[in-house]
């Protein structure tokens, strides 16, 4: 789905958004909802650290986590009509990290309640929307905590949003006994798109430690593709596969926050010399895949949440959060409008609409 309004801004002064555009899929015919959201077994190993595979006697580094994602037993999960793909992709990364203690059903998947973490966002901003920012999203964690899911089931649908819903103080001291990760900005949104090479180095060493980030992408209906040969293990493949390599009008573009699961590095080519590994929050089972460059390219923001007590990450040096990021310009939430997703040898196609701005 792909969320847009007219917004006031201050004049001349843009925030690239990592939450209010966001994108949603509708399912082709030859899956149905129920199959698409069923977890489905990864068909890759998925090993926390990186692993090679040799190529012209080059040897290329290779992470995933797409069997920690199935053994931990993550389903795919679907935003619906809303336009909370920041949300989603932030509670992916609070539930990797952070096995619940506290659910209502012993043998429930390890899923983040999304509703929660939208109203901990809200509480920080004092803004009710539907939606939100990486930095906003991880303030209202460090202040309020994280439920699981079976406290406050997401519902998808635009009338789903529920602002006057009263947390009881149960569920305020749940959360926080939950409140055991550390965010970490990789990548501020200052109102730009593209990543440094330190960034894009500073995702794979997370992911070699077994750790997820999540990323506003910049997308479009115009998207160009290119073939790859995604893997199943080190030493053999699974076939082709389609990677978004470029956006073809950058005149015509939306935004989207999904979590990055793995990278597979590459000769230098077209294919930006290798890819990275997305979940989604469009109901897929399978990953999409990006090509490198098009990650260095296109992306405003990244986040991540480590351990402390595992070092696996930088600590923050206090609870306020060590995130600068301006607020002269908030992009609300609008309802989203249904979009459709066309793949081909030759291109992918995402339908979304160009951002409005009244100045």
């Amino acid at each position: 789905m792909s969320a847009y309004r007219s917004v006031n801004i201050v004049r001349n002064v843009i925030r690239v958004s990592s939450v209010a555009l966001c994108a949603s899929l509708v399912l082709g015919s030859s899956l149905s909802t129920a199959q698409a959201m069923a977890p489905a077994k990864p068909r890759t190993t998925g090993l926390a650290g990186p692993t090679s595979v040799a190529s012209s006697r080059v040897v290329y580094k290779h992470a995933d986590l797409a069997m920690a994602i199935w053994n931990r037993h993550f389903s795919a999960e679907d935003q619906g009509d809303r336009g909370t793909c920041s949300v989603f992709a932030v509670a992916f990364l609070i539930a990797f990290m952070n096995p619940f203690e506290h659910k209502k059903q012993p043998t429930a998947a390890p899923e983040a309640s999304v509703e929660f973490l939208n109203w901990a966002s809200n509480q920080v901003t004092q803004i009710n929307e539907d939606g939100s920012f990486f930095d906003d999203l991880a303030n209202g964690y460090i202040h309020y905590g994280a439920l699981h899911e079976s406290y406050w089931r997401y519902e998808g649908v635009k009338e789903g949003f529920n602002p006057k819903r009263v947390v009881s103080e149960e569920e305020r001291k749940i959360a926080l006994s939950e409140l055991k990760l550390e965010p970490h900005m990789i990548r501020n949104n200052d109102g730009t798109y593209g990543l440094t090479d330190a960034e894009v180095q500073t995702i794979k060493d997370y992911l070699d430690k077994g750790v997820p980030v999540a990323a506003g992408f910049r997308i479009s209906k115009n998207m160009t593709t290119v073939p790859i040969k995604a893997r199943s293990c080190a030493h053999c493949q699974i076939g082709n596969a389609l990677a978004w390599n470029t956006i073809e009008d950058l005149n015509d573009v939306g935004g989207h926050s999904m979590a990055i699961v793995g990278y597979q590095d590459g000769p230098p080519g077209p294919n930006g010399g290798g890819y990275f590994i997305i979940r989604n929050s469009w109901g897929d089972a399978d990953p999409l895949y990006f090509t490198q460059d098009f990650v260095k390219a296109n992306v405003a923001d990244v986040i991540v949440f480590t351990r402390a007590d595992t070092g696996n990450g930088p600590p923050l040096p206090n609870k306020d959060m060590n995130i600068k990021v301006s607020k002269a310009f908030r992009l609300p939430i609008a309802s989203p409008e249904l979009v459709a997703r066309v793949s081909s040898p030759s291109q992918a196609t995402v339908k979304t609409k160009q951002v409005s701005a009244v100045q």
